[in-house]
């Protein structure tokens, strides 16, 4: 579903576009994700050199990987999954002490697990979102934390925001849903 507000295909409108061949597509997620990504990479690496390497990496997997791309998933949840695996591969080729690999492990969560089963953010239930006086960046937000389980520092570093920032965004979302939920009730016979 194309975004309406800004007339932008969605992540998973360009992925797929970019699994039947559009080059264009894959250079509009590109653009989206590198320099959030190689923040992210950067942050857990400490180097640029490797950080560099690894974000290359990061998109040459998702070009390999496209034909397994589901869009019945979230494309961002896909895609940070490709991103850890990445650094959990280069934490075990450059010889890190396996406590700091454990720790990067546990600090993220199962990386080996498949991608969540809850229900996508459908355009149905985006309807409904939007009917409980949810923003497009709201509703986006709320996406990357429930359903594709990210903390609110990795959220941050992918829409280019502080963590206390996205707390707040969902904090207040949590409240106007509740709110208008509370004043459906009310209406209601």
């Amino acid at each position: 579903m194309t975004d309406s507000k800004n007339l932008l295909p969605t992540d998973e409108e360009l992925m797929e576009a970019y699994k039947m061949g559009n080059t264009q597509a894959f250079n509009s997620l590109f653009a989206r994700y590198s320099a959030k990504t190689y923040g992210y990479i950067l942050s857990k690496t400490g180097s640029k050199e490797t950080a560099d390497d690894l974000l290359q990496q990061v998109f040459l997997k998702l070009h390999n990987k496209r034909s397994l791309y589901d869009k019945k998933y979230v494309f961002l949840s896909w895609f940070f999954t490709i991103t850890k695996n990445t650094l959990i591969d280069h934490f075990r080729k450059s010889g890190k002490e396996a406590s700091k690999i454990k720790s990067f492990i546990a600090e993220q969560g199962d990386v080996t697990a498949p991608p969540p089963t809850r229900p996508t953010f459908d355009t149905p239930l985006l309807e409904h979102y939007k009917a409980l006086g949810l923003t497009s960046h709201q509703t986006h937000v709320l996406k990357l934390k429930f359903e594709s389980d990210l903390s609110s520092t990795e959220i941050a570093h992918l829409i280019g925001s502080s963590a206390a920032n996205v707390r707040q965004i969902i904090s207040r979302s949590i409240k106007k849903i509740k709110n208008n939920i509370k004043h459906l009730k009310e209406f209601s016979p």
